[in-house]
């Protein structure tokens, strides 16, 4: 087992935050710090994600390189610029002179010049950035980017800095200024050179960065305006080194670092894509009076498979559909379709199952003209060459009886496509493309082969990919609340089960009458095969203690990290087979992570425990110990 130790750490964001935080020893470096107690890979991973306020993706400036983004707009001032290079007698100037823009105040008002970019989409994730030095003048007022100017200039944000070395955001409405972050001073500040001023909008959050350092997260908001450029203070000179306004690509689909093996239900979660509210249910029979009572309710068809036996429907709202039918015919219908289109209908979800083929047709979508066609055993590519040719992209592919069926579209929201027929899951597809800005639009097991259709489009689509070998119903609901949405559910083998088995017997079994009660108190051990063990603590108030044998300590009464309050507690549920134990890590009242875990008591005495790989991962579904997941004993202390 990895040694611990406790060491102080500065986080490289913002360097007034100091923390404790647990570091193994002789442990490759990682982005996110894992610490593990008791055993390696299983007891426990604990991913302390440490921020400001809140634990924050995509939180450090380095996080996005030049390759990670798209350019809108750029300005170097390197040559003469009469939008920029301004003159009013007496009010302000503008001067281009060696690759640098002077801008001037001349009287005791401030000043402001700006650029209105030309068809820039706001709803992205995108970066504003620039470099400003003070020259000389009123020391004690802001020099400013400044965006989301309206017409009258009167309602706008600000981001800047003053000659004595404070920094300060703030909002105007009307003729008010509401401080978001009230003037601070920071050595971060440079009050004779330049300074970097970074504005970056990921997803529903402002990331604020002052010379590359992180200095708050802040709420997005709506973005209204395109013009976007500086104030200077009054009577005094600032000199601008460039302005930047860019896009940013879309991070890597987040998979595990370590996929399920076996038969999982697969799910793709994501934002951005218009849906606001969802449903989900399984059937053993076609869902068609779940769909008639969604309908009822506003809901429309997003989603619909047939895996592990089962119809699993997927309702959402803010589909952009006004009308749906569905059909269900053993043989491929294609009068049916034939006469659907002429209804003005188009195909939005195909998929076989349980002897028939199901299909979902729609009104008021993004497609347009459509083309399908069906073939035997062999995958139909040339005909997504052709289709292609013609302007159209895939928009469904399922196999089903004795033939592939391919559907595809117009859609001016895509602005191009990738696809793949693999025999194992399509891992370093996803990742690949998504770097490259691509979102995935199907991935599903089709006559045992993965199908992964990824499209490009024209605005920014985060996902997570969620991997449970029970129907997802708590992963779903955990990115609902951050924001995603189902776009896409299948069935199918992630990754070959290991050959390697545990040597835990497993011959008896012994249940608790109440298993809080027969939880509470101290208890001590680790996983087979390791050397090192350690203790837990359970309190009757559901409060929780992990105690390495070198004494070092997590959770408990009163247990901080560098001035932070951490609290782990311990949930449990008695009514599931096997029983489940978890982890809940809270700061300020509020969940920061949960590692899911599975509990077995083998006596009054004894009990075995297995713990997901990660924090955050799929709950273990059977007490087989695996190299990377290990089932730990633990025996009462007396």
């Amino acid at each position: 087992m990895p040694k611990i130790a406790f060491r102080q750490f500065s986080h490289p964001d913002d360097p007034l935050i100091s923390v404790e935080i647990l570091i193994l020893k002789n442990q490759p470096k990682r982005t996110i710090v894992t610490s593990r107690l008791f055993s390696r890979g299983m007891l426990l991973s604990l991913l302390f994600y440490i921020s400001i306020g809140s634990l924050l993706s995509q939180s450090r400036y380095s996080d996005y390189g030049s390759s990670d983004k798209t350019r809108v707009y750029r300005e170097n001032f390197s040559e003469p610029n009469s939008k920029w290079e301004v003159y009013r007698s007496g009010s302000r100037m503008g001067k281009i002179h060696d690759g640098v823009l002077d801008w001037i105040s001349m009287n005791t008002s401030a000043q402001m010049i700006w650029h209105t970019l030309t068809d820039m989409d706001w709803s992205r994730d995108w970066q504003i950035e620039t470099r400003v030095k003070f020259v000389t003048g009123k020391e004690n007022s802001s020099n400013d980017l400044v965006w989301n100017m309206d017409e009258n200039n009167r309602d706008k944000y600000h981001f800047g800095f003053t000659g004595q070395g404070k920094y300060v955001f703030s909002k105007k409405v009307g003729s008010e200024y509401q401080s978001i972050v009230p003037f601070t001073k920071s050595d971060l500040v440079n009050t004779s050179a330049f300074n970097k001023i970074t504005v970056r909008k990921k997803g529903n959050t402002y990331y604020y960065f002052f010379n590359e350092k992180l200095l708050t997260t802040k709420s997005y908001h709506t973005v209204t305006s395109d013009k976007v450029g500086f104030m200077v203070a009054p009577n005094t000179t600032v000199q601008i080194d460039y302005l930047d306004v860019s896009y940013l690509k879309p991070k890597d689909l987040s998979l595990a670092s370590s996929l399920p093996a076996g038969k999982n239900y697969v799910g793709i979660m994501t934002k951005y894509n218009g849906y606001n509210l969802q449903r989900w249910k399984t059937r053993d029979a076609f869902p068609k009076d779940a769909i008639k009572s969604d309908w009822d309710d506003g809901y429309h068809i997003s989603d619909l498979s047939y895996d592990n036996d089962k119809w699993s429907l997927i309702m959402s709202k803010g589909t952009g559909y006004s009308t749906q039918t569905w059909i269900t015919r053993k043989e491929w219908p294609k009068d049916d379709i034939k006469g659907k289109w002429d209804d003005g209908y188009r195909i939005t979800e195909v998929n076989y199952g349980n002897g028939v083929w199901a299909i979902v047709f729609s009104k008021g979508g993004a497609y347009g003209r459509q083309r399908w066609a069906t073939k035997g055993s062999s995958f139909p590519s040339d005909k997504i060459k052709e289709f292609g040719d013609d302007g159209l992209w895939i928009t469904e592919i399922a196999y089903g009886v004795d033939r592939w069926v391919l559907v595809s579209s117009q859609d001016t929201n895509i602005r191009g496509q990738k696809w793949f027929k693999k025999s194992q899951f399509p891992e370093s597809e996803i990742k690949e493309y998504q770097s490259q800005g691509y979102s995935v639009a199907q991935l599903s097991r089709e006559d045992d082969w993965w199908v992964l259709v990824m499209n490009k489009y024209s605005s920014s689509r985060p996902q997570q990919l969620i991997a449970s070998s029970t129907f997802p119903k708590e992963e779903i609901r955990k990115y609902w609340d951050q924001g995603y949405y189902l776009t896409d559910l299948s069935y199918g083998t992630l990754k070959k089960t290991s050959s390697y088995t545990s040597n835990t017997s497993t011959s008896t079994t012994y249940k608790p009458t109440n298993l809080k009660l027969a939880l509470l108190g101290t208890w001590y051990g680790g996983a087979e095969g390791e050397n090192d063990n350690g203790y837990f603590r359970f309190y009757s108030d559901d409060i929780a203690m992990m105690i390495s044998d070198k004494g070092d300590t997590l959770g408990g009464y009163d247990y901080t990290q560098g001035g932070m309050e951490i609290d782990l507690e311990y949930e449990i549920n008695s009514f599931n087979t096997p029983n489940q134990l978890d982890f809940v890590f809270k700061s300020s009242g509020n969940s920061i992570g949960k590692m899911k875990g599975i509990i077995r008591f083998k006596d009054e005495d004894t009990f075995e425990l297995k713990l997901a790989t990660e924090l955050g991962d799929p709950r273990p579904s059977n007490f087989i110990s695996t190299p990377d997941s290990k089932v730990a004993t633990f025996k009462r202390v007396r």
